[in-house]
């Protein structure tokens, strides 16, 4: 049984709109290897988005755990505003493809 969460997440391709949050580079950057270290922003897709006022996503920074499965394991590096409408805290695992990645931090590398 992972040992990670695996929540809904926003499709990088999506969020051409939100170019302050979104770096057009950033699945390729993914597609080219991640470390452990390395932080990912990505978009967690809130369900409830259709009830007034609800908020239709989160996006937060990831720190690369692992890779797994064609993917990536990270833990949640933010304290979230929603985390009861998409079930992520910080410290929480989750797994994430590459076109999930809307900027990635190399900064913190190992």
């Amino acid at each position: 049984m992972p040992d990670y969460y695996e929540p809904a997440l926003q499709d990088s391709s999506l969020m051409g709109a939100y170019s302050e949050t979104w770096d057009s580079d950033a699945v390729e950057d993914v597609e080219r290897g991640l470390r452990p270290g390395d932080l990912v922003k990505l978009c967690l897709t809130i369900d409830q988005a259709d009830q007034a006022g609800a908020p239709s996503g989160e996006r937060m920074w990831f720190e690369v755990v692992e890779a797994v499965n064609g993917g990536y394991v990270a833990t949640c590096a933010n304290v979230p505003v929603f985390p009861h409408l998409h079930g992520v805290s910080f410290g929480t695992r989750v797994r994430f493809e590459p076109r999930h990645a809307l900027r990635v931090d190399r900064s913190r590398s190992v």
